[in-house]
């Protein structure tokens, strides 16, 4: 079973990891894509392998979003092509340029 995350364990992706436990644990399901946007906590996930703390989807092609260690922003992760892409400044900026379409993978 996997660890639980908490606060304290992702500190290393503060300050958008304080940003997610605050306001985001409970995640953000996308109604139009049938999808969670922002994962609830029980399951986002640490990427020890690539410094990312996962959480979130965009629902296609495997494309997770990123909380990355030591980077300021919120990142899409391409599988397909094993790279990053900064999407949004913030948890916050993310949820709202998906929703209003300025925010895209």
């Amino acid at each position: 079973m996997p660890t639980r995350l908490t606060a304290a364990r992702c500190a290393a992706w503060r300050p958008a990891s304080t940003e997610y436990f605050k306001r985001y644990a409970e995640g953000r399901f996308d109604e139009k894509a049938q999808a969670w946007l922002i994962l609830p906590r029980e399951h986002a996930r640490l990427d020890e392998a690539r410094g990312a703390l996962v959480i979130g989807s965009a629902g296609v092609d495997g494309i997770t979003f990123c909380l990355r260690k030591g980077l300021a922003g919120v990142w899409a992760y391409y599988p397909h092509e094993d790279e990053f892409q900064i999407k949004a400044t913030s948890l916050e900026h993310l949820e709202r340029g998906w929703a209003d379409g300025t925010i895209w993978v």
